[in-house]
């Protein structure tokens, strides 16, 4: 007690809701019960044997489905399963009400009540347990193929603005060559000024640019 599960704790976010019971779950999540003790209905129904005894009896088990939905444990917090656990202490107040009407497990189902006994409570508090560890799981599956997607956008725009970068030297080396041309070729900048220089008696000293691709057009 008090460190699984508390009694008679009010709930933090609305101080009137005082559960039985407050299953504390992994990730602060709780789960809340509330003990319902249909006798007075029960003791009626073996009493009586008229034959809309059944009915009255489902219609009391009803009352109390309602009575709990309308006090909105279900929506207290979304660190709730959305439904509380209406707990019936013995198997036959269930049975007797099932008789009267197949469908009342639906029935609190639609209140967002599951109503629950001495024998199916714990199957229920480990089923949702899973089923918020199941949660949590496709939250961090979730999360990492975000991390992934994003991960592999990063990496293709690095790769292209590599190649990016190696397309732009190419282009540069090809114009830095075409220049070098244009300057030293036999048509060149260089070679019309090597005559002019001749022409007024001076000699121009050798300036190379591209020598190596000057040579070899040469």
């Amino acid at each position: 007690e008090n460190i699984d599960y508390f009694l008679q704790e009010p709930i933090k976010d609305n101080q009137e809701l005082i559960p039985d019971a407050t299953i504390k779950l992994p990730k602060n999540r709780n789960i809340y019960i509330d003990a319902k003790y249909p006798d007075a209905a029960y003791t009626k129904l073996t009493n009586n044997q008229k034959a809309n005894a059944s009915t009255t009896y489902v219609t009391s088990f009803k009352t109390l489905i309602n009575n709990l939905s309308d006090k909105g444990y279900s929506d207290s917090g979304l660190n709730t399963p959305g439904f509380c656990i209406m707990f019936i202490p013995g198997d036959h107040y269930i049975l007797e009400a099932f008789k009267g009407d197949p469908s009342i497990l639906d029935y609190g189902l639609q209140k967002n009540i599951v109503i629950s006994t001495p024998g199916t409570l714990f199957s229920i508090i480990k089923t949702v347990e899973l089923s918020f560890t199941r949660e949590q799981l496709n939250k961090k599956v979730i999360e990492f193929e975000r991390n992934a997607h994003q991960l592999i956008n990063i990496a293709e725009k690095f790769i292209k603005s590599f190649n990016d970068i190696e397309l732009r030297i190419k282009q540069l080396h090809k114009t830095y060559k075409n220049i070098g041309t244009k300057v030293e070729g036999r048509q060149g900048l260089i070679s019309h000024l090597r005559t002019i220089a001749k022409g007024v008696g001076r000699e121009l000293e050798r300036t190379t640019i591209n020598e190596k691709d000057t040579n070899d057009k040469k």
